[in-house]
């Protein structure tokens, strides 16, 4: 008996909603920690963040992928790449909530296509989309110039209505029914993919997003 394809999918944020924690904050500070970055480079990077653009502090995860930029910025690619991918395994990999493992396995079994939608750069992303076995993830793409990071991104922060936009052309070019979808995210941005699908999942919301989730009628999970 040939199986019918499934034309649903399936989106997940990452910080706080795959990972218990905010991926690269924690990266950021492993690296002070270790002194890859001097205390005193970090004030560098966040001097410079906002000399470019003063309105950096305005929304947290554009802040967070700005420092992260700085931060990076003409350092080996390679070698700092290394340094995730150690890091990731020994604590990051850890932060995935149990639950997520079986979510993901379940949507597997129904023949749903996954994907990682996420503000965060893409080499923190590619290793939790490897571990879950996910299809498919976008994210912020550092720009690369002779193996060094020059401080800027590709492309567009996959954040707020940019997932959105994103996640619209994905269902076009992928053939993907959005109303038999399913989407997972924490925070109150990740409204704007919640209301593309039929299946909206929030995430340990806190008290403003769980009065969104009550009032939409969207199903809401407790993870530890």
């Amino acid at each position: 008996m040939v199986k019918m394809k499934n034309n649903s999918a399936v989106f997940f944020d990452l910080d706080k909603t795959i990972s218990s924690v905010t991926t690269e904050k924690l990266f950021c500070q492993h690296l002070m920690k270790r002194r890859y970055v001097s205390l005193l480079e970090f004030f560098r990077v966040i001097y410079r963040a906002v000399k470019a653009d003063p309105g950096t502090f305005k929304d947290p995860c554009i802040t967070r992928t700005q420092i992260i930029r700085h931060f990076l910025k003409n350092k080996d690619a390679h070698y700092y790449r290394y340094l995730y991918n150690i890091f990731h395994k020994n604590r990051l990999k850890k932060t995935i909530y149990p639950q997520i493992y079986e979510l993901i396995a379940d949507h597997k079994q129904k023949r749903r296509k996954i994907y990682i939608v996420s503000g965060s750069v893409d080499f923190i992303v590619r290793r939790f989309a490897g571990d879950l076995g996910i299809d498919a993830y976008y994210s912020t793409k550092l720009e690369i110039k002779d193996n060094l990071f020059t401080g800027e991104i590709s492309g567009q922060i996959h954040y707020a209505q940019v997932k959105a936009e994103l996640i619209k052309k994905l269902s076009g070019t992928k053939n993907i029914d959005l109303s038999k979808s399913y989407a997972y995210g924490d925070d109150i941005v990740d409204r704007y993919m919640l209301e593309l699908v039929g299946n909206p999942v929030v995430v340990n919301p806190d008290p403003d997003f769980k009065e969104l989730a009550h009032a939409r009628s969207w199903k809401i999970v407790n993870w530890k």
